[in-house]
């Protein structure tokens, strides 16, 4: 009987108990609460809530801090779960533990590029944008340097015992690697003998550093082809083969063994590229061919033998390769002429040949039927005779000019129809810098590396060609005499462009990359008369163009252009007349300038310098001076309808003669130099609201009148010339952020990651100069400015780094 009382008084007790509770969901909530959207929660924290989203802020008679999520307003607390936003977690895991993807105090979710440094997950740095690098903190969130590095390229480039072959589809010579003085070097060169000019190119791959390799042009692929050579330790037998693009190792089953100084022709005839002797374990002697896929030997009854240093060169007479000389095992000097038929040699029988050398040089020159031959040496002895060969027969030329030499490397240039030889070492072992070319006679060209020395010039970046452009200026040597030339930087080389149409000599006048139509953009300036000019100028890629609008700003100088990239507008301001300096605003359309009325304007001014800021959505106007030749030193910014003054001081040295660039990576505006007593050495940095001094170690030599443009495609702000005492007047100088741990994406390739952040190609932002050129990083992008993957392959892109525009050659 009690055992049933028990239970009956137990059940008695459970129903009193649960009539108490609140059903909610798969739970009961205690007494007194409520049931939410979220779970049980007391009725205050449910009211506090009532109307709001999750993630709103809130408050209780408990805590005056709180963040609604489930219909209850909880107590901001890390760790708890609940995602604070609106008091700035970006996380809570339930824990309070670094190292799972929620920092200890909800404020970082532990990933480079979220603006927070982790410290403890091992990041030196977070500069907040994913995949950036170049602004101080690489992709991987590890510091970056500053560094200025004096970029002026060598007065001249010398060499020996490189290679070199005219590219026929592309109408340059191509020369790799050689010896410059005594070291090795890997670059590649592409020297343009319409122009004069060499440039140096960075191609995705590259053979490694060496010399004494050998290089032949496959017509019928439109290939270079590169075979052996010595890279100081080893003789090396690797094929590459150069697109214009990049080089291309090929990986054939077999090859020829390790070599270098051997000879080697293409053969048009045949379709094949003819390789034969040099030096590896001893002097070869034997015969390969190159077919674009293998490379096979061939062994004819008959050879020449083993040869090191002999020459090779087609034919066009016999139509057959001609071999003549070189040194034989026993490194005797021969004079020996032979011919190669695709089956044997047939070793010809000539009379007077030319006398025994090695290291010499032949090319073939198919119009005038003959073969060209110059210099080499035997023993200590070098020569500097030219002999032709006409099927037959060795005639010496009657042609003198160049020294004495070996170890150098000659090509035809059949675009040109003109043989053009560079390099190798006199008899004093001295690499000669000169370019010679030959018809019948030979002459010489020395090429030029760098502009002129200038002030009051402008440089430009042409984002859509990966190119600053630099447009007149005046000679520094106080005789103030304009200058018409144009030239632009590709980030190696200068290299000096004849426009079909170019404006009259100019100084002091401004310049602007119009984005929307893809072109250069001048205004104003003075002439060689000291006659003020309005003139509008544009280059559109081979020539300058001279639009006249009806309507146009005075006639001025010392004014400042920049381009806004939202509103597709060319901005202009003031500027001096002549009388006067000038407070007026004017926009150029690409067809028409019209003066805008801003309420709120800058003072009146000159020589102030103008830059879009991508972060704010405006350009920014910074310095200047004013009638009484006043430094200023205010920042102002337009928007299309007013200018807003950001700060009333700029850096600690007010200064005129200046130069600004916006710098899309660390996005910021650079201002570097300028006049202030004298001549300053500083560089500064415009971020936000604050000009910040920056610490470079090295600075380039205090100057002003200096022109300054930011390379986007080699993340470098690049300055040239000035009025400055350094030692060189015409140098040309690159701000970098480099780091030797983690080096930004070099963007060659759409599927290498080379910086290892794990983007590549275009879904990188370091390659947005290549991809996107008008869209930097985490700036507002229209989607009608050019880009990868619209269907049009621009000179900033290439089958590599955008397959789907561009077709491989």
């Amino acid at each position: 009987m009690l055992g049933r009382w028990a239970l009956a008084l137990l059940a008695s007790t459970a129903g009193c108990i649960g009539s108490n509770l609140v059903p909610c969901g798969d739970q009961l909530c205690p007494a007194g609460n409520v049931c939410t959207t979220g779970g049980c929660a007391s009725p205050e924290a449910a009211a506090a809530c009532d109307g709001k989203a999750d993630g709103e802020m809130c408050a209780t008679s408990a805590f005056d801090a709180g963040t609604c999520a489930g219909g209850a307003c909880h107590e901001v607390a890390c760790g708890n779960g609940i995602e604070d936003i609106a008091y700035g977690e970006t996380c809570d895991d339930g824990n309070q533990a670094y190292g799972d993807g929620c920092a200890a105090d909800c404020r970082s979710d532990e990933t480079c590029g979220n603006e927070v440094t982790d410290v403890v997950s091992g990041e030196e740095c977070d500069s907040g944008v994913v995949g950036v690098s170049g602004d101080g903190c690489t992709s991987r969130c590890t510091f970056e340097i500053e560094l200025w590095r004096d970029e002026t390229p060598a007065a001249s480039e010398v060499r020996a015992n490189h290679a070199m072959a005219f590219d026929e589809a592309r109408g340059v010579t191509v020369m790799f690697g050689g010896a410059r003085d005594t070291i090795r070097v890997a670059e590649t060169w592409l020297w343009d003998d319409e122009i004069g000019q060499w440039r140096r190119v960075d191609p995705a791959a590259s053979p490694s550093a060496r010399e004494g390799h050998v290089m032949a042009y496959d017509a019928q692929r439109k290939r270079v082809v590169l075979f052996g050579g010595y890279d100081g330790t080893v003789r090396l037998a690797d094929t590459w083969e150069w697109d214009g693009v990049t080089w291309t190792e090929r990986t054939p089953a077999v090859s020829p063994p390790g070599r270098s100084q051997a000879a080697m022709a293409f053969d048009p005839s045949r379709g094949k590229v003819v390789l034969y002797g040099g030096f590896g374990v001893g002097a070869f002697g034997d015969t390969w061919e190159w077919n674009g896929t293998t490379w096979t030997q061939i062994t004819p009854a008959t050879s020449p033998g083993p040869r090191v240093d002999a020459a090779l060169a087609y034919d066009p007479v016999s139509q057959k390769i001609a071999l003549f000389a070189g040194e034989n095992a026993a490194g005797t000097a021969q004079a020996d002429t032979w011919l190669w038929n695709g089956t044997t040699w047939a070793k010809q029988t000539v009379m007077n040949p030319p006398p025994l050398r090695a290291d010499h040089v032949m090319v073939t020159d198919l119009a005038g039927s003959r073969i060209v031959m110059f210099g080499g040496r035997r023993t200590n002895v070098r020569y500097n005779d030219t002999w032709t060969w006409n099927g037959t027969a060795w005639a010496p030329a009657d042609a003198s000019g160049p020294i004495a030499r070996a170890a150098h490397a000659m090509v035809w240039d059949t675009r040109e129809n003109r043989g053009v030889m560079f390099g190798g070492m006199d008899a004093s072992d001295v690499q000669p810098p000169e370019i010679w070319r030959f018809t019948t006679n030979w002459s010489s060209v020395t090429a030029t590396r760098s502009p002129p020395p200038r002030i009051a010039a402008t440089l430009t970046y042409d984002a859509y060609r990966g190119r600053s452009v630099l447009f007149g200026g005046a000679a520094p040597n106080g005789t103030l005499a304009s200058l018409a030339d144009t030239w632009e930087w590709d980030g190696f080389n200068w290299l000096k462009v004849a426009p079909l149409q170019s404006p009259p000599p100019l100084r002091d006048h401004a310049a602007t990359f119009d984005g929307a139509r893809g072109r250069v953009v001048i205004f104003g300036g003075t002439d060689n008369t000291n006659t003020l000019r309005a003139d509008t100028w544009e280059l559109a890629s081979d020539r300058w163009l001279h639009p006249k609008p009806a309507t146009k700003p005075s006639a001025r100088f010392a004014t400042a252009l920049a381009f806004d990239p939202l509103r597709k507008r060319v901005v202009l301001f003031g500027g001096a007349d002549g009388q006067t300096v000038l407070a007026d605003t004017w926009e150029w359309d690409g067809t028409t300038w019209t003066k805008a009325n801003p309420a709120t304007s800058p003072s009146p001014r000159a020589g102030e310098q103008l830059a879009f800021d991508p972060a704010r959505g405006k350009v920014v106007l910074f310095g200047g001076y004013d009638a009484t030749f006043t430094a200023l030193d205010d920042t102002w910014a337009w928007d299309g309808s007013t200018w807003q003054l950001v700060t009333q001081t700029g850096p600690s040295t007010r200064r005129t003669q200046h130069a600004l660039v916006y710098d899309p990576f660390r996005r910021a505006a650079l201002l570097v130099g300028g006049l202030a007593q004298s001549n300053v050495a500083d560089s500064w940095e415009l971020a936000g609201d604050t000009w910040t001094e920056q610490s470079a170690v090295v600075l380039p030599p205090a100057r002003s009148r200096h022109v300054l443009a930011y390379d986007a495609i080699h993340h470098a702000a690049v300055t040239f010339s000035g009025n400055h005492t350094g030692a060189n007047a015409a140098d040309t100088w690159a701000r970098v952020f480099e780091s030797a741990v983690h080096p930004a994406d070099r963007c060659m390739r759409a599927t290498v990651d080379t910086d290892g952040d794990g983007l590549a190609g275009c879904a990188d932002p370091d390659c947005f100069a290549r991809c996107q050129p008008m869209c930097p990083p985490g700036a507002p992008c229209d989607a009608s400015y050019p880009s990868c993957g619209d269907g049009s392959c621009s000179p900033v892109e290439d089958y590599l780094i955008c397959p789907d525009d561009c077709a491989q050659p």
